[in-house]
């Protein structure tokens, strides 16, 4: 295990170069971008590969060069060096701003052979060494920017006619879902059983059980978490945890999928009180991890609104129900429906 109880800098170098970018590294690539915006490493990504499909240990940065002025330097210093390997070597190329053409190798200036060039370099990453964890996380990385994926605002609920109404009007539907991944669930029931079988952080004791995807950035999230507090001898709340309101996974869902269940009690913990906790928390970026995260990120895409948090349980009757969002009285109203019959 890694302890974060660091000093600062030690703390700030070590998430910034290896665990956030880690859960990013694919087939392809084991390092991330650095100063880079999401948009243009996928696309720089996306160009090395096709133009050299063996293509390995990515590094993609920022081209900075104070050596160059007028529009030449401008579109430059907005363009993005990509080195990686192939064949046994070490290469470079340059992606210009359009994000359509490669300049192969350095830019140099007439009688020096030092390159113009001087981007950021980023730590070296340890790879994902299991070839299924690399590869379930580049299924998640494909998806993530499809429309299916898109972020979307967090969600207050609508209760004017009172919460015990609106829970059970929302009963979960086919329409709910969407085929992202091939073998997607299609049905309610086939949703609600992969979900009562995902890695989750159980907390309660009681009778019924309660299926919340919950990101620590999510404010709605975090007041829900406090609100479950009240009913644990109610229900066994299970923390499945996805990351919603950011473009890749962060330290935190590491953090809430380790194969350790106090591990991850504790860190859950931390981070619902304080999202930007470090202190404190215990993790190891590893393989089971990653597809940890990847199983329950998997089933949180398979569902068409993805506004958070979202929570499932099973009425009385057995049938499954979603509800979008937090509500101070949402978990009193939830138990009520479950307990109808009992």
């Amino acid at each position: 295990m890694i302890n974060t109880r660091l000093s600062k800098r030690a703390k700030r170098n070590f998430l910034a170069a290896f665990i956030a970018p880690l859960l990013l590294s694919t087939s392809i690539a084991s390092q991330a971008a650095e100063n880079v915006p999401s948009h243009t490493y996928f696309q720089a990504r996306k160009m090395v590969q096709s133009t050299f499909p063996d293509a390995q240990n990515l590094a993609i940065t920022r081209y900075q060069s104070d050596s160059i002025n007028g529009v030449v330097g401008k579109v430059l210093n907005a363009s993005t060096v990509i080195d990686f390997d192939t064949n046994g070597k070490r290469e470079r190329v340059i992606m210009l701003p359009d994000g359509e053409h490669l300049i192969l190798g350095n830019i140099i200036k007439a009688g020096d052979k030092q390159p113009l060039a001087t981007p950021t370099q980023p730590a070296k990453l340890a790879q994902l060494q299991g070839k299924q964890a690399r590869e379930a996380l580049d299924e998640i990385e494909e998806n993530h920017n499809s429309p299916y994926t898109a972020k979307l605002p967090q969600l207050q609920i609508d209760y004017s006619n009172g919460l015990d109404t609106l829970v059970k009007e929302r009963r979960m539907k086919s329409s709910d879902l969407t085929p992202v991944f091939e073998g997607a669930a299609k049905t309610p029931e086939e949703f609600m059983a992969t979900v009562e079988q995902l890695p989750s952080i159980q907390l309660g004791d009681g009778k019924h059980h309660i299926y919340i995807f919950a990101d620590p950035n999510c404010s709605n999230c975090r007041l829900e978490y406090q609100s479950a507090k009240k009913h644990q001898g109610d229900a066994v709340f299970h923390w499945i945890p996805i990351y919603a309101l950011t473009t890749s996974p962060t330290y935190k869902q590491v953090a809430l999928s380790q194969p350790d269940t106090a591990v991850n009690t504790q860190n859950l913990d931390l981070l619902m009180e304080n999202p930007n906790m470090k202190d404190g928390i215990v993790f190891e970026a590893n393989d089971e991890a990653a597809m940890r995260l990847h199983q329950t990120q998997k089933a949180f895409y398979n569902l068409r609104d993805r506004r958070t948090p979202v929570t499932l349980y099973r009425s009385a009757d057995g049938s499954p129900t979603v509800i979008h969002g937090y509500n101070p009285k949402l978990i009193a109203s939830i138990i009520r429906d479950m307990k109808s019959k009992d």
